[in-house]
């Protein structure tokens, strides 16, 4: 009973089934490999079109420059639809921006065109309404001089701050003329009295200022921006018009 096994062991092992011989198999092909996406992608021509007016922009800034900013974005759209077949992202994305730049000069050169003149008669009014005041605060020291010199005028303005009517020497400052120079006054009341008519010309600026005007002062304080033509009409009739 020592010597029994099972029968699976005690059959003999199945023998392996024989080789089977392939005879005239042909030999593998090799296939020639796929062009990359890369190879195979062209040039978008909108793209290179988006460049090429950019550069132009550069020179003549406003069509050539809406023209790469417009042809930059259709030719970004097509190359993210084409899958690989176009390229030229790159060329695109430069023309859009060097559109956007010189279209931002363009509007930035409009504006100043239209600011400019703005400021520039902002500013001259500015310094017409301050040499009005300086007039009429010299007008005012000569009354006071008058007042205590028996209705005599001032021989010259310098008067006025050498025995201290007027302290602030700003106050001879004018209107600047169009070479950019500060005028002074041209004082006409030397030799005048106290009962001079208040129409009476005593203070008028020494030029005409960038915007061709003069600043004029008559006796009873009263100012007026006038031009050369209104200032000759006035020494001729003693009087404003």
């Amino acid at each position: 009973m020592t010597d029994w096994r099972p029968l699976r062991e005690a059959l003999p092992a199945p023998l392996a089934p024989p080789p089977i011989y392939q005879t005239g198999a042909k030999p593998a092909q090799i296939l020639p490999s796929k062009p990359s996406a890369a190879a195979a992608a062209r040039t978008s021509g909108l793209a290179v079109a988006s460049l090429v007016c950019g550069l132009i922009g550069i020179v003549i800034p406003l069509v050539p420059a809406l023209l790469a900013v417009i042809f930059g974005h259709i030719a970004r759209s097509s190359i993210k639809r084409s899958a690989g077949a176009l390229s030229g992202a790159g060329m695109a994305l430069a023309g859009v921006i060097t559109g956007y730049l010189m279209l931002f000069v363009v509007v930035l050169a409009i504006a100043a065109s239209l600011l400019v003149p703005a400021f520039s008669v902002m500013a001259e009014k500015a310094v017409q309404i301050k040499s009005t005041n300086n007039a009429r605060q010299l007008v005012l020291g000569m009354k006071m001089f008058t007042a205590d010199n028996k209705g005599a005028y001032p021989p010259d303005l310098e008067t006025l701050f050498k025995e201290g009517y007027l302290e602030d020497r700003r106050l001879l400052e004018c209107i600047v003329d169009r070479n950019g120079n500060q005028v002074g006054w041209d004082y006409r009341g030397a030799g005048l009295s106290g009962t001079t008519a208040g129409n009476t010309l005593v203070l008028v600026s020494g030029g005409e200022s960038r915007a061709g005007v003069m600043i004029a002062a008559f006796a009873d304080g009263s100012t007026q921006v006038l031009n050369a033509e209104k200032l000759r009409q006035i020494e001729d009739q003693r009087g404003p018009p």
